[in-house]
């Protein structure tokens, strides 16, 4: 519960008043990257999980006890908290949320309500051939590991992963 605060406590700068000042300013991404950047990777995910592990551990003094005393008393419960910081720090390697002037509001679509890219054909079809070349490579490739496969479908292999790697 002390973590889940001091993660608000964190978030609650970026998510109301930078946002807010910057969304005053007319500022969005490109005019601050490192800013919007930060300020998009703090506090939501973190919270989450810190909310799903106060879950957990409700969820076992209610129903489990002495287990939940095994598992979140004492010093095991500074392990139990690494695990949103860790996250936290996974997620500042991932694409942040981003701040839509536009909407007053953060999303992880960066062209969120910006004409001409909603509902775009043509970037849902690019995204699907990505995404069909990762699944046949990584598929076939280990499926090959493990049982024999015709030569032909070695060779579709060879040439998505190709294709995955380079134009």
């Amino acid at each position: 519960m002390f973590l889940l605060s001091v993660i608000d406590m964190i978030a609650l700068p970026c998510d109301s008043f930078i946002s807010g000042i910057q969304g005053l300013l007319g500022q969005h991404y490109c005019t601050n990257p490192i800013l919007w950047y930060l300020v998009g990777c703090v506090g939501y995910l973190g919270a989450t999980m810190a909310c799903i592990l106060l879950a957990i551990d409700r969820f076992f003094e209610i129903t489990f006890p002495k287990l939940a005393t095994r598992l979140f008393g004492g010093n095991m419960v500074y392990l139990w908290m690494m695990i949103p910081l860790a996250y936290m720090g996974f997620t500042m390697t991932q694409i942040p949320a981003f701040y839509s002037i536009k909407s007053q509001a953060f999303y992880y679509d960066p062209y969120y309500a910006t004409p001409g890219f909603e509902g775009n054909p043509y970037m849902l079809f690019q995204s699907m051939a990505i995404c069909v070349e990762l699944f046949v490579v990584a598929v076939v490739y280990v499926g090959n590991q493990f049982y024999p496969v015709p030569e032909l479908v070695v060779k579709i292999e060879h040439l998505t992963w190709i294709s995955v790697h380079g134009n």
